[in-house]
């Protein structure tokens, strides 16, 4: 067990690359989150902060008091050992990649953060060698759609820039990519989504 939290009525408990648990019952029976089921990564800090769990692992995420899954607020591309609220910010200490920081009020953590607005998906997914990545805009604003592999590095920059409202689609080719799993990233003004996809060969 690599890290162990207490909300008031539930206790977490994080196996490191197996995953994230918790217990409504003092501890007695316990449910998986599922967290990165299909592709365990180690996870190195849990930390509750105003009824949100924080996950500490490749990249921080987050999920809401209900226990949705609400995203990422960044760092995908790092370890990240650990965590702190102060002043406002989130800080997050990585594995000899410095420490980093956010504003808190760039975190949105509803149940519909963004995958209700947003819509984004892929399809076909799995997919060979192409697939259409789809997203749902409420507003025009500045986005990034980035490409990552499984360990996090960068595949692809799919767009970087100022979009407009409305709905949109950008294909994506891994043609010259090997067969495996594959993550989409959509970051919005304040917010962040990450989905899997599958390339198949």
């Amino acid at each position: 067990m690599s890290s162990i939290v207490v909300d008031p009525g539930r206790f977490f408990a994080a196996a490191f690359n197996e995953g994230v648990y918790y217990s409504d019952d003092n501890g007695v029976n316990w449910t998986n989150l599922d967290f990165n089921n299909s592709l365990p990564i180690p996870v190195f800090l849990l930390m509750v902060y105003e009824n949100d769990l924080y996950v500490a692992s490749q990249g921080v995420h987050i999920y809401n008091g209900n226990l949705n899954y609400v995203g990422t607020c960044g760092l995908e591309d790092k370890y990240v050992c650990n965590l702190l609220v102060k002043d406002n910010y989130l800080f997050a200490g990585t594995n000899a990649d410095g420490v980093w920081k956010i504003p808190l009020s760039g975190l949105s953590v509803e149940s519909d953060f963004l995958s209700d607005k947003l819509s984004l998906q892929a399809y076909p997914n799995p997919f060979n060698p192409s697939t259409m990545i789809s997203f749902n805009l409420p507003n025009s604003q500045q986005i990034k759609l980035a490409v990552f592999n499984a360990k996090g590095q960068l595949v692809k920059t799919l767009f970087s820039g100022v979009m407009s409202a409305g709905c949109h689609t950008i294909r994506f080719d891994g043609s010259n990519l090997s067969s495996g799993i594959y993550f989409y990233r959509l970051s919005t003004q304040g917010s962040a989504q990450t989905k899997k996809m599958i390339l198949m060969k």
